[in-house]
C-alpha cells in the first residue's frame, strides 16, 4: 500500500533533531551532543536508540547511558528504535534503487534491507520489549539504520504496532499510511563521500517534491572522537533564533493523524 502525500499543517514550521547511532560505545559524544544542543536552545531531541550495538553492546548492560535516557526522557525528549543492532545479517534485498543506496552508503548498517519480513518483526518487537523494559517510555518511532527498508519489513513495523517510520526525507504515519516530506540536513560521521551522497539527496528532495513546512536535523557520532556535528547544531542553533519550533516525531505524528491530504498526491516508485 503506497503512502499518501499530505502537508504538516498550514502556516506550520516545526523542527525535529535526531541523535543517532545512540549506543554503549558512543555515550561521551552523545552527552556532549545533548549538552551543546541545550545551549542554542534546543531541549527537545528524537534519540535513536539501538538496544544492541553490533550484537556486542547492550544497551541493558550500560548503567549510565540508560540514566542519561531516562533523564533526557523527562526533560520531554523522545526515544525511537534504530534497528536492533545496526548491522547487516545477509544479502541486500528490496528495490534496485534500496540495493544501490545500500550498498554504497551503509553496506554494513543497512539492517533492515537484509531482513525477511518475519525476521524484521522478530527484531522490532525485541528491540522494542527491551527499551521498554529500561524504562524509556512507549516505543512508538522506528528509524531504520541508514534509512533503509525493504517493503516486508516496512510492513512488519506496521503490523508490530509502530505509529511512525523515519525516513532520510520523510515521516510516515503508518496506520494511515500518510507521508510528510521533509526538509533534512545532518551530519553522518562517516567517510566525506558518505557525507556528500546523503547532502546531495536531502538537497534534492525539495527540488523534486516541493517545500516542507516541517525541518529535520540528524546528529551520528564523530567516528575521529572530535566535534564534526558543531557545524549542524549551529545549524539548529540559528533555526531556533529564528522561532522555529522545537518538536519531536510523536508530535508530528499527532498533526498527521487526520489531515487532509495535498490535492493529486501519491507515494507512487519515490523512494523517501
Amino acid at each position: 500500500m503506497c503512502p499518501t502525500f499530505v502537508e504538516v499543517g498550514e502556516g506550520m514550521t516545526r523542527l525535529v533533531v535526531s541523535l543517532h547511532d545512540v549506543a554503549p560505545p558512543f555515550e561521551s559524544q552523545i552527552v556532549q551532543q545533548m549538552e551543546a544542543l541545550r545551549r542554542v536552545g534546543m531541549d527537545v531531541v528524537t534519540l535513536m536508540v539501538v538496544p544492541n550495538w553490533e550484537g556486542r553492546h547492550e544497551l541493558r548492560s550500560a548503567v549510565s547511558l540508560t540514566n542519561h535516557l531516562r533523564e533526557w526522557r523527562r526533560r520531554g525528549c523522545e526515544v525511537a528504535l534504530h534497528g536492533y543492532s545496526h548491522r547487516t545479517h545477509g544479502p541486500i534485498r528490496g528495490s534496485l534503487v534500496r540495493q544501490l543506496r545500500g550498498r554504497l552508503f551503509a553496506a554494513h548498517a543497512a539492517e533492515f534491507l537484509t531482513f525477511s519480513g518475519a525476521d524484521a518483526l522478530t527484531a522490532v518487537d525485541r528491540g522494542r520489549a527491551e527499551l521498554e523494559e529500561l524504562g524509556l517510555g512507549s516505543i512508538e518511532v522506528f528509524c531504520p539504520p541508514g534509512w533503509l527498508i525493504t517493503d516486508e519489513a516496512e510492513d512488519a513495523v506496521a503490523e508490530a504496532g509502530f505509529r511512525g517510520l523515519v525516513g532520510i526525507t520523510s515521516l510516515q504515519d503508518l496506520p494511515n499510511r500518510r507521508l510528510v516530506w521533509l526538509g533534512t540536513r545532518g551530519y553522518m560521521g562517516v567517510h566525506p563521500l558518505h557525507q556528500l551522497g546523503a547532502s546531495m539527496l536531502t538537497a534534492s528532495a525539495p527540488l523534486l517534491l516541493g517545500g516542507s513546512s516541517a525541518t529535520s536535523v540528524y546528529l551520528h557520532p564523530d567516528p575521529s572522537g572530535g566535534n564534526g556535528w558543531m557545524a549542524a547544531v549551529r545549524r539548529v542553533g540559528r533555526m531556533v533564533a529564528e522561532g522555529i519550533e522545537p518538536a519531536t516525531y510523536r508530535e508530528l505524528l499527532e498533526v498527521l493523524s487526520d489531515p487532509a491530504p495535498s490535492a493529486g498526491s501519491a507515494a507512487g516508485d519515490l523512494e523517501p
